[in-house]
C-alpha cells in the first residue's frame, strides 16, 4: 500500500509497452522490484472493460511515460531525500523516445482525447503497407471534405446522403480517386458537399463489423471494436487494428490498439467481388472485401 513517501502517486503515465501499450493511467503504488530498472508501478488504466471499470495492472517502470512529456517518471518528478528508496537501478538506463508528430486538423476533436504514439520506425516497417496509417505530415487539413482523405482510397463505406427534400437517406458509397460513387453503381455519382456521416453510427457496445477511422490521427486505419467505454458520458471504441481487413481467411489484427470515438469510425461493406460488381471492384487498393458465410 501506497504511503506518504512514495512517489509519482496519481501521476498521469502513458504504456508503452506490453498488451496495454497506448493506454493512459494512473500510478496507484510503487515497489521495488528484482528488475532491470528495480521499480514496479500499480497502474490504475483510464479504460473500462466488459469485465471492470478501470482496473488496475503492475508493469515496470520502463513500461510507462509521462505523456505530456515523453520522460521517465524519476525526470519528470525527481524524488526527494526521502524516496530514495524508490529509485531505479544505478546501471539502468531508460530507452529514449520522443513525442510523435500529431498532425492538426480542421475538425474538433475532444480535448480529452489523447493520442495514441506512434510506433518506432523499426515496427512501421515490418508492418505489411496496408496495416497502419501513414504518419508523415499530408496536407490533409486543406482538404475540401473528410471523405476525400487519399488513405480512405477503395473502401466502400457507410454515410448518409443529402436529398431534395432536405432529408437524408443512408447509402453505401465507394471512394475512387477523388470521385464518390454510390456502391454497385459506378455511373452514379455524388457531391462531397452531399456527403454526411452514417444516420446511426456504428455502437461502440454491440459494433461487430469492419470499421475504418476518419478523423484524428488513425485515419484509414481498418479495425474492429474489442472493448468499449464511456468518456464524457459518450461511447468510445477500443479498437485493434487489422491487416486485409475484410478478406476470408487472410485478415489478422497487428496486436496494435487504439482509442477512438463512436464518431471517429464508419462501416465498411464486407462483400464479394460478384455482389459488389465487377467494374465496382477496386482490387489495385489492397484492400478487397470478403463474401460473408
Amino acid at each position: 500500500m501506497a504511503h506518504s513517501s512514495t512517489p509519482w502517486i496519481n501521476t498521469q503515465v502513458k504504456i508503452i509497452k506490453g498488451n496495454w501499450k497506448g493506454y493512459e493511467g494512473i500510478v496507484k503504488d510503487v515497489r521495488r522490484h528484482m528488475s532491470l530498472s528495480g521499480v514496479q508501478l500499480l497502474v490504475e488504466l483510464s479504460v473500462w472493460t466488459p469485465v471492470q471499470a478501470c482496473p488496475q495492472i503492475t508493469v515496470d517502470y520502463d513500461d510507462v511515460r509521462e505523456p505530456s512529456h515523453w520522460q521517465p517518471l524519476a525526470v519528470f518528478a525527481p524524488l526527494s531525500d526521502r524516496q530514495i528508496y524508490f529509485a531505479p537501478n544505478k546501471d539502468y538506463r531508460p530507452m529514449e523516445y520522443h513525442v510523435p508528430y500529431i498532425p492538426i486538423f480542421s475538425m474538433n476533436m475532444p480535448s480529452v482525447c489523447a493520442p495514441t504514439p506512434l510506433p518506432p520506425d523499426s515496427e512501421l516497417e515490418d508492418l505489411p503497407s496496408n496495416a497502419w496509417w501513414d504518419p508523415r505530415p499530408h496536407s490533409i487539413e486543406r482538404l475540401e471534405h473528410w471523405i476525400l482523405d487519399p488513405r480512405l482510397n477503395g473502401l466502400t463505406i457507410e454515410v448518409s446522403v443529402s436529398v431534395e427534400s432536405g432529408q437524408r437517406n443512408s447509402a453505401w458509397v465507394t471512394i475512387s480517386d477523388g470521385q464518390i460513387y454510390q456502391a454497385n453503381k459506378p455511373k452514379t455519382l455524388y457531391r462531397t458537399e452531399s456527403i454526411g456521416f452514417p444516420i446511426i453510427p456504428p455502437l461502440a457496445k454491440t459494433e461487430k463489423g469492419l470499421l475504418v477511422v476518419v478523423h484524428g490521427e488513425h485515419i484509414g486505419a481498418l479495425v474492429r471494436q474489442i472493448h468499449y467505454f464511456n468518456l464524457d458520458r459518450k461511447p468510445w471504441f477500443i479498437a485493434g487494428i487489422v491487416i486485409n481487413g475484410g478478406q476470408e481467411e487472410k485478415e489478422s489484427l497487428t496486436g496494435r490498439r487504439i482509442e477512438v470515438s463512436q464518431h471517429d469510425v464508419v462501416r465498411v461493406r464486407e462483400t464479394s467481388r460478384e455482389e459488389m460488381g465487377e467494374s465496382n471492384f477496386l482490387s489495385s487498393t489492397g484492400r478487397v472485401p470478403h463474401k460473408k458465410a
